[in-house]
């Protein structure tokens, strides 16, 4: 099998009214050498059939149906079959821009980087914009340490979908399962392994704040999770 440059991972979970808008943004990239490999958790609603329609017209998508388990089990399904030089994740209701991943992984390769990040749009259900973050597309290469004490201050970012790395390296890491906020302990994780971060100064993602999407669920006390996750 040839190795592809990219995989992209997304967790799916009730995400009927979103999953086409998402995977169309991943499948019309400016790159076409990629997986995407969708994670149906389980989901009650018709996502899973969805994800095999597209697995039909696009070999490129690869489909796996699993029973629920959360986002952390589906990332993590999703990394075990990544063959991809670089991986990136997607939330399931979000979307990317068309040359999100093709700049990514340029500025890794240019750079010598192991991981790189994007800033993001926020939007509501309605298609409204919520917040913008800065597109002066500047990069900032962040050392270890100040990558990490900017995560412990809400400083920094630690979300797993708006970042690209190398997938030898996000194989070595384990998401914790049943638990809220894993990004954050997987983000400190990788930063230790990539020896800090480079953040590039453009909104390539776009998140959309719905509710029932396997990364968006709340359940469990998320207080208790994230003194769990500080504390290890």
């Amino acid at each position: 099998m040839i190795r592809p440059l990219l995989s992209v991972v997304v967790p799916v979970y009730k995400a009927e009214k979103y999953i086409h808008r998402c995977i169309n943004s991943i499948l019309n990239q400016s790159i076409t050498d990629l997986e995407l490999i969708l994670v149906d958790d389980g989901s009650p609603d018709n996502s899973g059939t969805i994800c095999d329609e597209y697995a039909l017209k696009d070999k490129r998508v690869v489909v796996v149906h699993k029973q629920n388990g959360g986002a952390a089990s589906a990332r993590n399904a999703g990394i075990e079959l990544a063959n991809g030089k670089y991986i990136g994740f997607c939330d399931s209701d979000d979307y990317v821009n068309c040359d999100m991943y093709e700049t990514l992984i340029s500025i890794m390769e240019n750079n010598n980087l192991d991981t790189v990040e994007c800033l993001a749009n926020v939007f509501n259900t309605d298609g409204d914009l919520v917040e913008s973050e800065k597109n002066d597309r500047n990069l900032t290469v962040i050392g270890e340490e100040e990558s990490i004490k900017n995560a412990f201050i809400h400083k920094g970012n630690v979300s797993m979908a708006t970042r690209v790395t190398k997938t030898d390296i996000i194989k070595g890491i384990k998401i914790p399962e049943g638990k809220r906020v894993e990004d954050f302990y997987f983000t400190i994780i990788l930063l230790t392994k990539t020896k800090g971060t480079a953040v590039y100064n453009y909104p390539f993602y776009n998140c959309v704040l719905s509710s029932g999407s396997v990364t968006r669920n709340v359940g469990g006390s998320i207080y208790l999770d994230a003194i769990y996750f500080y504390e290890k």
